[in-house]
């Protein structure tokens, strides 16, 4: 990472107890990082997603079970064989503590929160690799595009997606 922020987080994070499992960081440049409570059913589709997205790509994909009681750890048995994928576990309830265990496992230069509800477009890897390697940026985000399974909630307006901006 380039300029001010990027010097100074890994000393931030080091401060506040977010050392990687290992001090060195590994070729690939990216994690992706889901964190889940109890949502296996979407985390499915999301996975579902990922891999059809990754296209043999060997990315690590962590799952942060936020202490959930569905099925949630199955499922991600489930794709091991599609993605190299691990489960972290943490047994606080909340996303930031479940975000925090992600940014503890992860040991990449950069780590991709993507949300459990969330199903990522076929273009997706290729632009974070193409952003990454044009840019070197801090952060990045990205579009946000809804999709659902069931009829649109009528308080949802299509332009709360990003793809309207």
């Amino acid at each position: 990472m380039n300029g001010l922020f990027g010097s100074i987080l890994p000393l931030l994070l080091e401060m506040r107890g977010f050392v990687p499992k290992s001090t060195t960081l590994v070729s690939r440049i990216f994690t992706v990082a889901i964190c889940t409570r109890n949502r296996a059913k979407l985390l499915r589709l999301c996975l579902e997603s990922l891999a059809s997205a990754m296209r043999e790509r060997e990315y690590l994909v962590i799952v942060v079970d936020n202490g959930s009681t569905d099925d949630t750890r199955s499922v991600i048995s489930d794709f091991s064989d599609e993605l190299n994928i691990r489960r972290g576990f943490e047994p606080v309830a909340g996303l930031s503590r479940a975000r925090n265990r992600a940014l503890k496992e992860c040991n990449t230069e950069y780590i991709v929160f993507l949300d459990d509800d969330a199903r990522p477009d076929p273009g997706w890897i290729d632009a974070i690799e193409t952003g990454i390697e044009a840019w070197d940026p801090d952060f990045f985000g990205g579009p946000y595009r809804p999709f659902y399974l069931q009829e649109k909630p009528p308080w949802f307006e299509d332009e709360f997606g990003s793809q309207y901006v």
